[in-house]
């Protein structure tokens, strides 16, 4: 779930416990007063300001809209490894990441150099992606995929700051949407914390009526306003790996249970493709990596075998596309 320019993964502030209690709050909610986190924290609404601006300018947070991607219409969705020959990795990278169905791009270490992260409207539209998109891309010699049939597990709040995100588009969403939204959640994607009054300000509108347009939007499922929070800057996050799994069909559920349990586990997905469940494991070592994969997860019952992908540099990642689990 992290952007690019996260590899070596260095933590570039140092982050004390009421910084870790400002973060976590405001992954629950981004626009939660600072009286409230002051409350929360036990600290003055002054000291939460001048924080929340230190981490802000240290490149640490940002607050952001984020989306469900099946209530905005992204109804499929995949991971596609591929190896690269006769051209260099990163252009190959680069040629994905400009793809509009492409909403992420990470460079891997072992049997494959890249795996991206298609989301498509139609399953017509997946399989032309996957086929006819990147597939035609030069540089693509072999290719894996894992068609996502249920996201289990997906903990979002992590990318790389600033975040440049790209355009929204919503093909088929919960809830109508007027240029109005559009607007609103555009000034929101900008800046999550800017209050009704500012962005009712800026659109010429009521606050009342901002505020109604949002809590419309927040009640669909659509969309929250949560903090992305860099793990390179806050030295939360050290590796990151893709980990294919191959389970006994009779023990799928509970190793899938056990992973969403498991604080690393970003992503837990049952797929159809070359292994039955999929996660993405963002650890804060790895040594943690290690033991998770090959001693934890390999020792249940059940699973027969596992693959890893590490992370060693990921190229595009469009944030705000997530799956509200909760």
């Amino acid at each position: 779930m992290m952007a690019s320019e996260m590899s070596p993964l260095q933590a570039r502030t140092s982050l004390d416990d009421v910084d870790q209690m400002l973060l976590h709050l405001l992954t629950q909610d981004g626009r939660a007063s600072n009286r409230s986190l002051a409350a929360e924290a036990g600290i003055t609404e002054a000291t939460v300001a001048a924080r929340l601006r230190r981490l802000m300018d240290e490149g640490v947070l940002a607050i952001t809209c984020v989306f469900d991607r099946e209530a905005a219409g992204w109804h499929w969705y995949a991971h596609v490894a591929m190896r690269v020959e006769g051209r260099p990795i990163a252009a190959v990278a680069a040629a994905m990441a400009s793809a509009p169905y492409v909403v992420g791009v990470a460079t891997v270490f072992d049997q494959y150099d890249l795996v991206a992260a298609v989301a498509t409207s139609t399953r017509h539209e997946l399989m032309t992606a996957i086929t006819t998109g990147l597939g035609a891309i030069k540089g693509v010699a072999e290719s894996a995929t894992w068609i996502e049939l249920e996201c289990v597990q997906m903990r979002w709040g992590y990318a790389s700051l600033p975040a440049k995100p790209r355009e929204l588009e919503f093909p088929d969403p919960v809830v109508s949407l007027d240029p109005l939204d559009h607007e609103v959640l555009a000034l929101l994607v900008q800046d999550g914390r800017q209050s009704n009054r500012e962005i009712a300000r800026q659109l010429d509108v009521s606050e009342g009526t901002v505020r109604i347009r949002l809590r419309r939007l927040e009640e669909s499922g659509l969309m929250r306003i949560v903090a992305q929070i860099d793990p390179a800057a806050a030295g939360t996050i050290s590796t990151i790996a893709y980990v294919g799994i191959d389970v006994e069909g009779s023990r799928r559920q509970h190793v899938v249970d056990w992973l969403s349990h498991q604080p690393e586990a970003a992503m837990v997905s049952v797929t159809a493709g070359r292994h039955p469940v999929l996660a993405l494991v963002a650890a804060p070592s790895r040594e943690r990596l290690v033991k998770l994969v090959g001693s934890e997860l390999r020792g249940i019952k059940g699973v027969r075998r596992t693959e890893t992908w590490e992370v060693v540099d990921i190229a595009h990642h469009v944030y705000q596309w997530v799956r509200f689990l909760d």
